[in-house]
């Protein structure tokens, strides 16, 4: 019986979390890309696969009831002395509720197809380190940072940001890519 009660309550939160912390509005239509995009990262034709092409926003773009833009990339080092980059974002909450990019937004960078830890920087290095865990009001804008380590100071930095839930197999994405070398 305890297992149970225990099983339920599982699964009663998780689905409290995935109603409240989603951005969930698919009707919001993806506003124009501005960024141009990596040219190999290519998306299939579903003509000839027959499946729906995931969404791709370059540069900026609608995720549910936010809206961000990945606008800059630093080349730093991080507290070892490798090389590691601060990503600038920008986001909205277009939402009816307060939330954070850390809740509401996944935010990851790769390089040379592999995904970048975070890094540690001194100090600050330079970054707003705790925006991106800081609510937001309905309307309202912010900036936030994130500090990635890099294999190397050289090959390009993708970024990509997705909503942090979804349900979708292949979920839209903004993503844009920086040449560092």
């Amino acid at each position: 019986m305890a297992m149970k009660k225990a099983a339920l309550f599982c699964v009663a939160v998780f689905a409290a979390l995935s109603v409240t912390a989603s951005c969930g509005n698919p009707a919001a239509p993806p506003p124009a890309a501005s960024v141009s995009q990596d040219a190999s990262a290519s998306v299939p034709d579903p003509a000839r696969s027959g499946e729906t092409p995931p969404v791709t926003m370059a540069g900026s773009g609608a995720l549910g009831d936010c809206y961000v833009s990945i606008d800059a990339c630093r080349l730093t080092q991080d507290v070892g002395g490798a090389p590691a980059a601060v990503v600038t974002f920008e986001w909205t909450n277009d939402g009816d509720k307060p939330a954070s990019f850390m809740v509401a937004l996944n935010a990851a960078a790769f390089q040379d197809g592999v995904q970048c830890d975070f890094a540690v920087l001194s100090g600050n290095g330079g970054q707003n380190s705790g925006a991106f865990m800081r609510e937001i009001e309905p309307g309202a804008s912010l900036s936030v940072q994130y500090a990635y380590s890099l294999r190397n100071d050289t090959s390009p930095v993708e970024v990509r940001v997705t909503q942090m839930f979804s349900f979708e197999a292949d979920p839209p994405a903004v993503t844009r890519t920086f040449d560092i070398s």
